[in-house]
């Protein structure tokens, strides 16, 4: 029992804790938004006021967030909330993106870290990865085409490849993890019936040992009983042989017990 009752712990222990990797996910956020304003000076000429501005934004949509987890509601979407925190990094993302160069930008990998680190941490289904990925990656063309922030082919060319081969990788990843879970999943119930059909077998066997233990007492008090009458016949044979001695003697006749 002990030992079925480790094994369970210690597969409770290695179940996915999706609400926090959804706060996880919000402090990612808000770290990278935050330590990338010392970049931002550099990646433009002019003023960096709009990339603060997009920055700000970004950091209190994560915070909001990060908020929201902890609350009843927060707590029962909590996945709903780690998909809303990607979509609007990867939104945030872009916007940097068109602010420093379009499709010549050094932000634009960005938006593939953040579909690596969402597929890895987030437990989530397919669909629900090609819809938060590809509204991101259909957001980045639509925006850079509709700014005029293309760029050049090259860049142009080489963010999308980037960017879709990033969603292509990240959905598989995640098909292939949610594979990994669901067979996870159904090893921690085969081996809950298993623990519950042994904690069973383990009953009736001490409830069979029980009824033998009594059968025993009954047994050994039933000999008891036996050697006691015996004993007493025993007595009661001596008493009457000697009440018979004492009859023939006395010449009178002998009673019979």
């Amino acid at each position: 029992l002990c030992l079925m009752t480790n094994l369970e712990h210690a597969s409770n222990r290695h179940l996915p804790n999706e609400l926090s990797a959804t706060r996880l996910i919000c402090l990612m956020s808000i770290f990278s938004f935050i330590a990338l304003i010392a970049a931002d000076p550099f990646m433009v000429e002019g003023s960096i006021v709009p990339l603060l501005k997009v920055r700000f934004l970004c950091i209190m949509a994560g915070s909001s967030v990060f908020a929201t987890t902890w609350t009843v509601w927060g707590r029962e979407n909590h996945r709903g909330l780690g998909l809303a925190i990607c979509t609007l990094t990867g939104i945030g993302v872009v916007l940097l993106t068109q602010l420093t160069g379009g499709g010549d930008s050094f932000y634009w990998p960005m938006v593939m870290l953040t579909f690596f680190a969402v597929s890895l941490l987030l437990p989530l289904r397919t669909w629900q990865a090609v819809a938060c990925f590809g509204s991101v990656a259909l957001f980045y063309d639509f925006w850079m085409v509709f700014t005029g922030s293309t760029g050049t082919l090259k860049g142009w060319t080489a963010s999308n490849a980037g960017i879709w081969l990033s969603l292509v990788i990240s959905v598989g990843a995640v098909a292939f993890l949610a594979s990994v879970r669901r067979r996870e999943a159904a090893s921690l119930r085969r081996l809950s019936q298993l623990n519950e059909q042994l904690r069973s077998e383990i009953s009736e066997r001490e409830l069979a040992q029980q009824n033998l233990q009594r059968s025993q007492q009954l047994d050994a008090i039933g000999r008891l009983a036996a050697g006691l009458a015996h004993e007493l016949n025993n007595v009661l044979m001596v008493v009457s042989g000697s009440a018979e001695a004492l009859q023939v003697k006395q010449g009178g006749s002998v009673p019979e017990l």
